[in-house]
């Protein structure tokens, strides 16, 4: 389900489709949970399920790697659980050791390392150049009739809480190939959603246009590179125990 991080916005086409994805994909989550909740499959675990005994277990051999001793014998049961061998192999791993998450083994630590860490957001919002597009960027929304100091104010004046009318049926169909399921969602104030949605993909616009104009995107990419990269340096030691 897409969805952005805090203080982040998305590609043009993605901003004037779907602006901050809040209320534009209110229904699509709805259906999302709704499907989850009935037991109905992501579509790779539909294609797991979709193999035979011996193309099951030859599929979590590679995604996974070896299987645990207890696991050896059931693995290609449909409901049995696959548990690796090691937590260290298959194709997962290799994509995870070409792009290790950051907060690896974060709880070892050091304490300071944790905090500087837990900072590079606030240092990076300090940053002059940085500020400096912020108040440009906030100047250029006001211009366009939106009077905020930041992107978290702007996701305030689009954020909702919609009337729900009972519940209406939808057809959910993951992918083409699977069958199509009727699943209850929330019934929402289409009237008033279609509005918030409408308002949210012109604050949004707006935003992203300000951003442009001013730079302020690029300086918090700018900051953040270099706050991380500070980091990394400062703290090479612990990570490459």
């Amino acid at each position: 389900m897409p969805a952005l991080a805090e203080g982040e916005i998305g590609s043009r086409a993605d901003v004037e489709k779907f602006g901050y994805f809040g209320a534009t994909m209110m229904e699509q989550r709805e259906i999302a949970s709704a499907a989850g909740a009935m037991g109905i499959s992501d579509p790779l675990t539909e294609y797991i399920q979709s193999l035979g005994g011996s193309d099951r277990y030859a599929f979590f051999v590679a995604f996974m790697g070896p299987p645990s001793a207890e696991n050896a014998l059931t693995a290609a049961t449909p409901d049995q659980p696959y548990t690796p061998l090691t937590a260290t192999d298959g194709c997962r791993q290799e994509g995870y050791k070409a792009a290790p998450t950051a907060l690896d083994g974060f709880g070892s630590w050091p304490q300071g390392m944790q905090q500087e860490f837990a900072s590079i957001s606030a240092t990076v919002a300090a940053d002059p150049a940085v500020e400096s597009a912020r108040v440009a960027w906030s100047a250029c929304m006001s211009e366009f009739g939106y009077v905020v100091l930041n992107r978290e104010e702007a996701r305030q004046l689009v954020a909702a809480n919609i009337p729900v009318n009972g519940v209406r049926t939808v057809t959910y169909q993951p992918t083409p190939e699977s069958p199509a399921v009727e699943v209850e969602i929330p019934s929402f104030d289409q009237g008033l959603l279609q509005a918030t949605i409408d308002r949210e993909i012109l604050v949004a616009t707006a935003d992203l246009n300000c951003s442009e104009s001013t730079g302020f995107d690029l300086q918090r990419e700018r900051a953040t590179s270099e706050a991380q990269r500070a980091f990394l340096d400062r703290w090479a030691f612990v990570l490459s125990e």
